[in-house]
């Protein structure tokens, strides 16, 4: 049987052992959330802001929340560079939630030297009105 190690694995295995970035090991779990009442004049190819990756975070989860807005209709969250990097299209037809991080997002860190602002990108058609609208709880860590 072989053993292998991950990268930070092997760092902390090193003589002398490597130092490890503090948000990989040691790091403060942040949290950003934001909801927005949505309404029928948000349709298709509209984008919301629901958050902001600051420099250096790594990102370790997602909570997504929505109200039944009708069949057909989608929601992504992303970025600039990925619209669906945290968070792949799903379905908002019915009320529903998850914490299904997509997996370009498992990990990503912000080394752009910038804070990222987080967008949610809706397909589909109109959403429904409704104060409860969207809700993006993003997990990161940071030092």
């Amino acid at each position: 049987m072989t053993a292998y190690y991950g990268s930070n694995s092997t760092k902390r295995r090193a003589v002398p052992p490597q130092s490890i970035n503090n948000g990989d090991q040691g790091g403060r779990i942040r949290h950003s959330y934001d909801e927005i009442a949505t309404t029928t004049a948000m349709t298709t190819a509209d984008t919301i802001e629901v958050g902001l990756l600051p420099v250096d975070a790594r990102v370790v989860g997602i909570e997504v929340a929505w109200v039944a807005h009708g069949s057909g209709r989608t929601v992504k969250i992303g970025d600039a560079t990925d619209d669906d990097r945290y968070f792949a299209a799903a379905s908002v037809a019915a009320a529903g939630s998850s914490n299904a991080l997509a997996p370009a997002g498992v990990g990503y860190k912000n080394t752009t030297g910038a804070p990222v602002p987080i967008v949610a990108t809706l397909a589909g058609g109109t959403l429904a009105a409704d104060s409860a609208g969207l809700r993006v709880s993003l997990k990161y860590v940071q030092d």
